[in-house]
C-alpha cells in the first residue's frame, strides 16, 4: 500500500525561498538612510565659469582687468584688456561692449556702457578703460561684463566674460 508521507522540500522550493529571503533583505538595505561621506572623500565642485574674474586665459585670447591704485577725488581709469593669441586676431567689424553691472557705494562711474568707439583697439588687442572716482578711502570691486569677437582664417569667436575690475583708494 501506499503510505502517505509528508513530501520533502525540493531544491526548488529551498532555491525560490531563499531568492524571497535575499530579495526582502536587498530592499531593507535599499531604504536604509546612507551615511553622507567624510569631507576628504566629498566631491570637490569646479568653479563657476561665470564667476568674475581679474583674469580670463582661454586658447584664442587672454582678458585681464588689473588692479588700480587711485587718490580719493581723483580720475582713475580701470583698464580692461583682451589679447588675441595662437593666430587669432580682435574682429574690427564687431561690436564690442563693456557693460558695468553695478557701482558699489562710494565709487563714482559716469559711463557705464562703452562701446567700441570707446575702446582702443589693434588687430592683436582691444582695450576699455572706465573712468572711476572714489568719494572715500577703500577697495572697491567692479562687476563688468565684456561682449567681444575674436576671429582666425576660418571662423569667428562671439564670447560674452564676466570680468571683475579693482581700484584701491586711499
Amino acid at each position: 500500500m501506499f503510505a502517505f508521507a509528508r513530501p520533502r522540500r525540493s531544491s526548488v522550493a529551498v532555491f525560490f525561498a531563499t531568492l524571497a529571503l535575499a530579495l526582502a533583505a536587498g530592499e531593507a538595505s535599499a531604504a536604509k538612510p546612507k551615511a553622507p561621506k567624510k569631507a576628504a572623500e566629498a566631491p570637490r565642485k569646479a568653479p563657476e565659469s561665470s564667476s568674475p574674474l581679474a583674469e580670463v586665459e582661454r586658447d584664442a585670447y587672454a582678458l585681464a582687468a588689473k588692479p588700480t591704485k587711485a587718490k580719493v577725488g581723483e580720475h582713475a581709469a580701470l583698464h580692461v584688456e583682451l589679447k588675441a593669441k595662437n593666430g587669432f586676431h580682435v574682429n574690427a567689424e564687431y561690436p564690442h561692449k563693456l557693460s558695468v553691472d553695478a557701482v558699489p557705494a562710494g565709487l563714482r562711474i559716469e559711463k557705464t556702457e562703452l562701446a567700441r568707439g570707446d575702446a582702443s583697439l589693434d588687430d592683436g588687442s582691444l582695450r576699455f578703460d572706465v573712468d572711476a572716482v572714489a568719494e572715500k578711502p577703500g577697495r572697491y570691486s567692479v562687476q563688468a561684463k565684456l561682449k567681444t569677437s575674436v576671429c582666425d582664417e576660418k571662423h569667428c569667436i562671439l564670447k560674452s566674460e564676466k570680468v571683475t575690475l579693482k581700484l584701491v583708494a586711499r
